[in-house]
């Protein structure tokens, strides 16, 4: 199987863009966020991962569902949405470049469910949202082309942004398994990106596609069988960044002056100045910059020396 698409310079712009959003991540202290926040985003995920395959399935229900509460909806469903939420609770434990590793977590996937594990033997047809069917690459070729994209993703040259697009893709048209292909195409790229940035554990950017869904459908290799992955990549990356916009506008709001001075901090700077602060917490006013650092002297963190305009600072040592 050959790894087919085109670097141009849109796929180039969005890559510098999402990289930009990973950087206010980064000076947000996104990893002290509140866990209440990191639930929710988990649940936009489940909910969307498993809308996308066809299941009737409520925000709201889903968040009762992996909260344990009684919810009126059929076994089966409620079994997929506890299976859903514990893999990705065990997404930290798989390895993203090892197949036992991504056969495993299908296994655990469909737990409970008399649905033949590990990689299909059987042909199959696939029912396109659409409206068209194709048949899936037959089943002698699924350990082979799953062996060459496996390959790719350790010795590939590209980003690991790139290449978890890639492997999305080419896990729908592969579809290796006789259920629950796409769910692993979903759960495998947030796995392969989270070894590039653990924020990605819990950016719900398949909500996005829910909402854009008839373009994503589009994007995916279709009846044609065409194997070309340029389309889909910009859109993917196009969710990926409409993600973090979202993200970003609601994390915002939970961060606290302290994480900030914290993490400001962390830079050991000799002397800053109110500019030099806000150059890095792009998104707050000077007021706000100017009641961070008064209290970062407050509390030992930084030193004030001079006044009005020839006002500098500098991290002290604790």
């Amino acid at each position: 199987m050959r790894i087919n698409y085109t670097l141009d310079l849109e796929i180039l712009k969005q890559t510098s863009a999402i990289a930009e959003r990973l950087g206010e991540v980064k000076a947000l202290f996104l990893n002290q966020m509140d866990p209440l926040f990191r639930q929710k985003n988990r649940i936009d995920s489940i909910q969307a991962t498993l809308s996308l395959e066809g299941k009737r399935l409520s925000r709201e229900k889903a968040a009762a569902i992996v909260k344990h509460r009684a919810v009126r909806e059929p076994k089966k469903l409620i079994q997929e949405v506890y299976n859903t939420n514990r893999v990705y609770e065990m997404l930290p434990e798989f390895d993203p470049l090892s197949q036992d590793s991504f056969q495993k977590a299908h296994h655990e996937m469909l737990a409970g469910s008399d649905t033949p594990k590990g990689y299909r033997t059987e042909e199959i047809a696939i029912f396109h949202r659409h409206g068209t069917i194709s048949m899936a690459p037959f089943s002698t070729e699924v350990k082979p082309t799953m062996n060459e994209l496996f390959h790719y993703l350790r010795h590939g040259k590209d980003p690991v942004l790139i290449k978890s697009c890639i492997l999305h893709y080419y896990i729908v048209f592969i579809h290796p398994f006789e259920n629950g292909s796409e769910r692993m195409s979903w759960l495998w790229q947030t796995l392969l990106l989270m070894k590039e940035h653990p924020v990605y554990e819990f950016l719900p950017y398949n909500k996005e596609i829910l909402d854009t869904r008839k373009k994503y459908y589009q994007t995916l290799p279709g009846a044609e069988q065409k194997t070309d992955a340029t389309d889909f990549i910009h859109y993917m990356l196009q969710a990926i960044d409409n993600a973090f916009i979202d993200f970003l506008k609601n994390a915002r709001k939970l961060v606290r002056p302290h994480n900030r001075i914290e993490h400001f901090h962390t830079f050991n700077l000799q002397s800053f100045t109110r500019k030099d602060y806000m150059c890095v917490f792009k998104s707050i006013s000077t007021a706000t910059a100017t009641r961070d650092l008064e209290l970062g002297v407050e509390t030992g963190l930084f030193e004030k020396r001079g006044s009005n305009n020839q006002t500098t600072y500098s991290c002290q040592l604790l």
